[in-house]
């Protein structure tokens, strides 16, 4: 208790010293934007990351089965998903197959890849109806016969609208010698879809299975998408389907984009770190106004060690001023951080352009991302402190009762 009440009496006493009081507010005010500025860049690389997970996952199942293009037993695979794999909440079978746009204005055709779908189920899988554009999102609806779902950057680059036909070119199965003889579909557009990332929007049509079956008599299911029921562990039950489906490949979308979640962690973390060494410096300013204050304090501190008080609790009183102001200038610093991100959530004033995977400057609030800025604020500042405390035991206590106290 004494220890805090002789910090908390130096720490007042400050302001009567006009050097000092301005060492404490370039303390405070360094802490406190670096506090701060580390708080929302973190929650906005990770409201990044929550925006390409969210736009991956809008169209990628949590977890995908498929069979390098060779047919998958549907059948068989649903009978263990029912008796040994409760975690699965749905799964949808699809199916995909390159075709060509043809456009007769043009002399370039387009090449894409057809997708077959089962429309009752993939809606239980992924949101796929989320991305498409308009009221009318009903895929049931909207996927039947000769009908299809483009997406919006390819409607606008061919001049297309919902309504209009086009040709597609398909090779069938069956070739004689080394000779490809492209055979004319007409399908109907029904609907656009737009999920924010370029590969989708440009280059991928669906239709429904039974269409694309028409156009290739002998497709199957090659790819079977699983949605697991809130709170299952993925990594557990892809581990238990890897070795119960031993012949068919098992991945997560993670997996399937690897290079991209990677990259998106690493730029995090690399952009903490940076930001982190914003606060080392600040802390530096820690150093000088303790360095000050053991200077302007050394006859108090003789006094003390005359009356018999150790040099631990000459530092922990230092300490602990240090303390005060570091953790009055984090705690700041973490409230201005977290109103900044509330109101980028609350009114998206920042627009982006359409390279990102979202609209506005995104930012997400966690729990984790405050309790590790402020660790590293407060663990940077302590060790400064530390280090410049433990000055303390170097006074002369004899020398400075005779000249100073």
């Amino acid at each position: 208790m004494i220890t805090f009440m002789l910090a908390w009496r130096y720490l007042r006493g400050t302001s009567y010293e006009r050097s000092i009081a301005t060492m404490v507010k370039v303390c405070l005010i360094g802490i406190f934007i670096a506090v701060a500025a580390l708080t929302v860049t973190i929650s906005v690389m990770r409201g990044f990351e929550e925006a390409m997970y969210e736009k991956l996952q809008g169209i990628n199942p949590q977890v995908t089965i498929r069979n390098y293009g060779l047919p998958i037993n549907v059948q068989a695979l649903d009978q263990i998903f029912t008796n040994s794999f409760t975690e699965i909440a749905a799964w949808s079978p699809e199916e995909e197959r390159q075709a060509i746009i043809e456009m007769p204005s043009s002399e370039q055709d387009q090449v894409v890849l057809l997708r077959g779908i089962d429309p009752a189920k993939i809606v239980q899988v992924v949101r796929l109806q989320n991305t498409i554009i308009g009221d009318h999102q009903d895929l049931m609806q909207l996927l039947h016969n000769n009908t299809v779902i483009i997406g919006k950057k390819k409607a606008e680059q061919l001049g297309l609208v919902v309504g209009d036909e086009l040709n597609i070119l398909y090779a069938p199965e069956s070739r004689k010698k080394r000779k490809i003889t492209f055979k004319t579909a007409r399908v109907t557009i029904a609907g656009l879809f737009s999920t924010g990332i370029e590969e989708y929007d440009l280059g991928l049509v669906f239709c429904n299975f039974d269409f694309l079956k028409q156009l290739y008599p002998k497709a199957a299911y090659t790819e079977v998408g699983l949605k697991l029921k809130k709170g299952a562990d993925t990594n557990a039950v892809v581990k238990r389907l890897r070795r119960t489906v031993r012949s068919y490949e098992v991945v997560t979308w993670q997996e399937r984009y690897s290079s991209l979640v990677s990259a998106s962690k690493f730029e995090r973390y690399v952009m903490f770190f940076i930001l982190a060494l914003m606060t080392l410096v600040a802390s530096m300013n820690i150093i000088s106004l303790m360095f000050m204050e053991i200077t302007q304090k050394r006859a108090d501190i003789a006094i003390l060690r005359s009356m018999g008080a150790s040099h631990g609790l000459i530092r922990r009183i230092f300490m602990c001023m240090g303390l005060m102001i570091t953790s009055a200038a984090t705690l700041l610093g973490l409230l201005a951080g977290a109103g900044i991100c509330r109101l980028l959530q609350q009114y998206p004033f920042i627009q982006l352009p359409d390279v990102y995977f979202t609209t506005h400057l995104p930012a997400v609030l966690e729990w984790q991302t405050f309790a590790a800025v402020c660790g590293v604020a407060m663990l940077v500042s302590l060790l400064s402190i530390w280090y410049a405390v433990r000055q303390t035991k170097y006074i002369n206590i004899a020398q400075v009762l005779r000249s100073e106290a």
